[in-house]
C-alpha cells in the first residue's frame, strides 16, 4: 500500500518542488526501483537464513524512519540518495511476507497452497487500489508531509503489532517455528526482549 501510494504524489511534488518533467520523474524512480531489485535478493537470501519474521519487524520500523525524509530533499541530489535509501529499506519490509507464508502453508497446510497464494494476491492487489486512492486524498486535503506521516505511522505500528506478537508467543508457536526452519536464538531473543526495559 505504501510504495503504491507513493506512485501518483511523488511526481507530483517533484513537480511542484523542483519543476522536473514528466520525464524526470519517470528517471526519479531508478532510485527507487533498481536498489530494490538487488535489496530484494539480498532480503530474500536473509529471509532463508533467518527468521523472516525478524528481518520484516526491522523493515517496518527503518521504514518508518525513512519515510519522512522523503519530504525532506532540499535539491535533486538529494532526493536521489534519499530515494535509493527507500529503494534499499522498502524491500525488508516488503519481501518476507511471502518466504513466512509459504512456510507456514507448507507446514500446516499443505492442501490450501493455491487457495492462500490466491488471497495474498487479492490482499496485494487491494493495496494496490487503495493506497493511491488514500495517499491522493490525503495529499490533496493535508499535503504531502501528512501523507508520508501518516504511511511511517502505519508502518510502525506495523512494526510494533509484530513485535508484541512475538514477544506472547507461547511454546507451541516457537516450536511450530521451529519446524518451520526458523533459527531459535534469533525468534527467542526477540520473544524475551522487555520492551519496559528500553
Amino acid at each position: 500500500m505504501i510504495n503504491a501510494g507513493l506512485e501518483p504524489i511523488l511526481p507530483t511534488w517533484l513537480t511542484t518542488t523542483f519543476g522536473t518533467s514528466v520525464a524526470t520523474n519517470g528517471l526519479m524512480y531508478l532510485a527507487i526501483s533498481i536498489p530494490a531489485l538487488l535489496a530484494s535478493v539480498l532480503v530474500g537470501m536473509l529471509c532463508d537464513r533467518y527468521s523472516a519474521r525478524v528481518i520484516q519487524i526491522a523493515g517496518l520500523v527503518v521504514l518508518a524512519m525513512v519515510l519522512p525524509l522523503l519530504a525532506l530533499p532540499p535539491s535533486i541530489p538529494v532526493a536521489i540518495v534519499i530515494l535509493i535509501v527507500f529503494g534499499c529499506v522498502f524491500p525488508v519490509a516488503a519481501t518476507p511476507p511471502l518466504p513466512e507464508m509459504g512456510a507456514y502453508v507448507h507446514a500446516e497446510y499443505p492442501a490450501a497452497a493455491g487457495s492462500v497464494y490466491s488471497m495474498f494476491n487479492l490482499s496485494y492487489a487491494l493495496a494496490i487500489f487503495v493506497g493511491p486512492v488514500f495517499a491522493g486524498f490525503v495529499y490533496e486535503e493535508a499535503g504531502y508531509w501528512t501523507c508520508l506521516g501518516t504511511f511511517a505511522g502505519v508502518s510502525a505500528v506495523m512494526g510494533g503489532v509484530y513485535l508484541w506478537y512475538h514477544r506472547i508467543a507461547t511454546e507451541e508457536e516457537a516450536a511450530r517455528d521451529a519446524a518451520m526452519g526458523y533459527p531459535a536464538l534469533l525468534d527467542d531473543d526477540l520473544k524475551e526482549w522487555d520492551v519496559d526495559a528500553v
